[in-house]
């Protein structure tokens, strides 16, 4: 069977094209893209090790956004559970690892 496909990453002007919360648009959608508490960014901090700079960096998404995203804790793991779902359904993900993904769900950073 071929492999599943998702849509490309957007691209303007060799930048990535952000969409909600500033994450780039296309691409696999993960559960931390789907239900983020941080910001996937391309740029890599200043001053890193040389390998570190082709990895990017994470930026907190501030608590006030996620409140208005997610009206509580059980919201976001719901939006999370079904991103991890839609993965396996997908393609992208084994459902064998399913437990493991939902277990790196990290509400307990927000406060509602």
């Amino acid at each position: 069977a071929p492999p599943p496909v998702a849509p490309p990453v957007e691209y303007d002007d060799d930048e990535v094209v952000p969409g909600d919360l500033g994450i780039g648009r296309g691409g696999v959608r993960t559960p931390a893209v789907e239900a983020p508490v941080e910001r996937l960014v391309g740029a890599p901090y200043p001053h890193s090790a040389p390998f570190c700079m082709l990895l990017g960096r994470t930026e907190v998404v501030p608590d006030e956004q996620l409140r208005q995203r997610w009206s509580d804790r059980d919201e976001y793991l719901r939006a999370y559970t079904e991103a991890t779902d839609r993965l396996i359904e997908e393609g992208f993900l084994l459902a064998d690892d399913r437990e493991e993904v939902l277990a790196d769900a990290r509400p307990e950073r927000i406060t509602w």
